[in-house]
């Protein structure tokens, strides 16, 4: 299952960009802006240095925006379990 990004989807509108403007920029579909943001494909690593540059960010802040959960996000977390007498 596919994880969503809206930390990508956020970084790019605080920047004032649209899926179509920042598509344009890169030089590709807006199709794939949407399924970067989506998590159904991750970006190609040869493309996110210019990702990380329309975005205003560096390459580790770029990783975050990508491999971190946004708030509220519903990721699987493990819960200990109680063996108890």
């Amino acid at each position: 299952m596919a994880r969503r990004r809206p930390r990508l989807a956020e970084r790019r509108q605080a920047v004032g960009l649209t899926q179509e403007a920042l598509a344009e920029r890169l030089d590709v579909d807006r199709s794939t802006v949407v399924r970067w943001e989506a998590g159904n494909v991750a970006p190609q690593p040869w493309m996110r240095p210019r990702i990380a540059a329309e975005l205003k960010v560096s390459a580790d802040q770029l990783n975050d925006l990508l491999h971190r959960p946004g708030p509220g996000s519903s990721q699987w977390t493990l819960s200990p379990i109680f063996l108890g007498s």
